[in-house]
């Protein structure tokens, strides 16, 4: 069973304090969940069976602003973990070796806020200053772009194109760049549906007879609908 430290002085933070009961509950879950480096895969359903009140990934988002990040699509990073819990890492301790392998692979290791490796040379504070601007400039870009991802990771639509993709077997980096579009263009999961039982009716679609001819159908269809076939 794993242990990790807690901070008791947690409840006198202002950032804490204003957190609703629920999102309470998320911060603690968050912290007993994630992996060795801070980051939980990303599933509501668990987080809803164990908090016992409906959750969405927006409201967490909202709700801890800058301290959680979606990284790789499906894993919401809680960042302050590992400071707190290992303090300064170092490549050569064993129970450090675990969360330094897991950032590393995601490419967050430079952003726990520790030097490792070859430390950066000091700078004068008012470049510090300057990059400290542009790293709150990021982090808000970052924040925006994560409300914006989920927004359309969770849509109806979305959920349904993707598992219609997975459930055929099609793999098409076109659709998945365009599924912005997509999704505005039906609006609803029962308008796509419908889309797509009209498509595998069609006289063309039922002729084709390998997995490619069909993909290729599928994905010039779509793209076509939404005005995107030679994009």
């Amino acid at each position: 069973m794993a242990k990790r430290f807690t901070d008791t002085e947690k409840w006198g933070k202002k950032w804490f304090r204003k957190l609703t009961p629920k999102m309470k509950c998320v911060r603690e879950f968050l912290q007993d969940n994630c992996d060795h480096a801070g980051l939980w895969e990303i599933d509501m359903d668990t987080m809803v069976h164990f908090i016992n009140e409906e959750i969405t990934l927006n409201e967490i988002l909202v709700a801890f602003e800058d301290r959680v990040e979606i990284v790789d699509e499906d894993k919401l990073w809680y960042k302050g973990f590992c400071e707190f819990q290992y303090g300064k890492l170092k490549e050569d301790y064993n129970p450090h070796k675990p969360a330094i392998k897991i950032l590393k692979k995601y490419n967050l290791i430079s952003r726990v806020g520790q030097p490792l490796g070859n430390p950066c040379p000091s700078i004068k504070d008012k470049d510090k200053d300057k990059d400290k601007d542009k790293d709150k400039e990021k982090d808000k870009e970052k924040a925006r772009s994560s409300s914006e991802f989920c927004e359309l990771h969770y849509n109806p639509v979305f959920q349904c194109v993707k598992n219609v993709l997975s459930q055929n077997k099609i793999v098409s980096p076109k659709i998945k760049r365009h599924m912005p579009e997509i999704v505005e263009q039906f609006e609803t999961a029962e308008n796509f549906e419908t889309w797509f039982a009209n498509l595998r009716e069609q006289k063309k679609y039922r002729s084709l007879i390998t997995h490619a001819e069909k993909t290729n159908y599928f994905t010039a269809a779509l793209l076509g609908e939404i005005g995107a076939l030679n994009v």
